[in-house]
């Protein structure tokens, strides 16, 4: 296995949530040969050098998607760039991986849920090496690892969480939901869980069934919510929170139902965007309106990752 860096740092502008200032972010594209395959991602490392102290945010974009465009690099919204703020605050080393393409010409990521058209490669392997050279090259430490994926990436991040427990800290799911056809075994080992998905999703529906153009049966939200719930052996009764409605025009609004007396003091937490549809909440990054027609209306209340970061976060 051998790390490749490319002679390429990536400027971009980031917005700033919660000052609305620019804050300049430098991301470095990088490879890791993994089964004979260059793989690449994008990474942003802490500005401080302490090898082990860094916790690793590692990011999975949707199918059709990319790294580049999961933050924000070709100009458009991007609601998963504020996890370049969190990593730089945390102090800690930021990943965001590009899957693979497959039959349908589309880049994505190799989950469970039997779509054919989805890549055939070991995307769990994948997983597994970039934690390793992360830990190697970049000084993160191996017991803070944080996967937060969104679509085709949420449903890869739940495939690591169920087939490599041991890898992963916590983990974000948007837009996804557990597949119905998973027969394995309850992950033996405690994770924090945060799924975040909206009611009116035309493409991953929130009470279970058929997803969109046959992309796989997925279970409802709710019981994807309870399953984590008894795997982590959480106990007493959830505590629920309702987010301000501060932006009514995005016809939308989140609930938080949180379960925090979990087995090794994981959380499992449920934010659902009521009539949102398949996008990531975000007040500072919010897509136009010709974005919205395909994906469905985007919630504009709540940050997704500051939220999704509060939840899985053991520092």
């Amino acid at each position: 296995m051998k790390i490749h860096s490319l002679a390429l740092a990536i400027l971009t502008l980031v917005t700033s949530w919660a000052n609305a200032e620019p804050l300049v972010a430098a991301l470095e594209r990088a490879s890791i040969e993994v089964d004979g395959l260059q793989r690449e991602f994008l990474v942003q490392t802490p500005q401080r050098s302490k090898r082990g102290s860094h916790p690793l945010l590692l990011l999975l974009h949707g199918h059709g998607g990319s790294a580049s465009q999961l933050m924000g690099l070709g100009g458009r919204a991007a609601p998963f760039q504020p996890w370049l703020q969190i990593a730089k605050a945390q102090d800690a080393v930021l990943m965001a991986a590009d899957g693979t393409v497959g039959a349908d010409g589309k880049r994505g990521w190799n989950d469970l849920r039997g779509v054919e058209y989805n890549p055939t490669t070991d995307d769990v392997a994948f997983v597994r090496a970039v934690i390793k050279q992360a830990v190697a090259e970049y000084g993160a430490n191996p017991d803070e690892v944080y996967l937060v994926g969104i679509s085709n990436g949420g449903h890869m991040t739940l495939r690591v969480a169920l087939e490599a427990p041991e890898l992963v800290t916590g983990i974000g799911v948007v837009v996804a939901a557990m597949p119905a056809n998973y027969t394995g075994p309850v992950p033996s080992q405690s994770i924090s869980v945060a799924i975040m998905n909206g009611t009116r999703d035309g493409f991953v529906p929130y009470n279970g069934g058929m997803m969109r153009k046959n992309r796989g049966e997925v279970l409802s939200t709710k019981d994807s919510f309870d399953y984590w719930v008894k795997a982590n052996r959480c106990t007493g009764q959830p505590e629920k929170h309702r987010y301000a409605n501060i932006n009514k025009r995005d016809r939308s609004k989140v609930i938080r139902t949180q379960y925090g007396s979990c087995a090794d003091g994981a959380r499992v937490t449920l934010f659902e965007a009521r009539g949102a549809g398949h996008s990531t909440p975000s007040t500072s990054q919010r897509y136009k309106r010709i974005y919205r027609l395909l994906t469905g209306p985007q919630n504009w209340d709540i940050e997704a990752a500051e939220e999704i970061w509060a939840a899985i976060s053991r520092s």
